[in-house]
């Protein structure tokens, strides 16, 4: 009885509250969201109401559940849902988390008129690229930890097999991370060396941090003595050449100074 009773104070509390808010609807329209090309079980869909300052209404976002087909010629889901518009409200926008729309994500209550209160979203699921750290020079005989940190990432690693790779979480940053040897690793290695600006296609969807290690137990090679000199005469480069690591708009702008260069000397 006495949750009951609490129960009934809250809901009065509450609705006391929305009313002291503004928030009775004065009108519903219907809307209908859907997202395509999606490989994730579900996804929720976010309705936010702002008023014509742009600022967001309080107490006034819901939450929707659109579940996707389980059949994989599909991969579609959709949801039909009859909202209140509130009487602040100037602007309701839409939002799916991992998702991009296919038009405009938002409506003006001034045009729900001339839509006979039925609005269509459609949205895309965007497809996440995820950081991938490369290790080069484990032993598998010899297993090696590593720390890895960064934003959202504080995980322990453990590489047991040549060219290891450890595939982080999608809110992992890679221009944040930090790789060290984990205290606990059972033989001892040290890094020689972490690359973070790996190239990567626009289309790719992994983004490479590469680093190479070297154990500690292992023997090191021994420089050659070889008491003969041998003097190797290196081929020309040509300059016009893209460098290693020259991005495609450094190497146009050199291309560009050698030709003036070129032009002043002939002159």
């Amino acid at each position: 009885m006495r949750f009951y009773l609490l129960a009934c104070l809250l809901a009065l509390v509450g609705f006391q509250y929305a009313q002291a808010q503004g928030a009775k609807a004065d009108r519903f329209v219907t809307i209908t969201i859907a997202v395509v090309n999606s490989e994730k079980p579900y996804h929720v869909a976010f309705v936010r109401y702002f008023d014509k300052d742009g600022e967001i209404l309080l107490n006034t976002s819901e939450e929707y559940k659109i579940d996707i087909s389980k059949a994989s010629r599909f991969k579609t889901g959709s949801i039909r849902k009859t909202i209140p518009i509130f009487p602040e409200a100037h602007r309701v926008e839409v939002t799916i988390s991992g998702c991009s729309s296919l038009h405009e994500n938002f409506f003006l209550v001034s045009d729900l008129d001339a839509a006979q209160n039925e609005v269509t979203f459609v949205f895309k699921r965007e497809f996440e690229t995820m950081t991938v750290v490369r290790f080069k020079g484990i032993n598998p005989k010899k297993p090696c930890s590593f720390k890895i940190k960064g934003t959202n990432t504080n995980i322990i690693y453990y590489g047991d097999y040549v060219d290891a790779r450890k595939e982080l979480s999608e809110e992992s940053r890679r221009e944040e991370i930090s790789i060290e040897i984990a205290e606990s690793t059972l033989y001892p290695y040290k890094i020689t060396g972490i690359k973070k600006d790996v190239e990567f296609k626009i289309g790719d969807k992994e983004r490479y941090i590469d680093v190479t290690v070297q154990s500690l137990d292992d023997p090191q090679p021994e420089a050659a003595t070889d008491t003969t000199t041998v003097t190797e005469t290196q081929p020309a480069v040509d300059p016009r050449l893209r460098r290693d690591g020259e991005s495609k708009k450094d190497w146009k702008k050199r291309l560009k100074e050698l030709d003036e260069a070129a032009k002043k000397a002939g002159s």
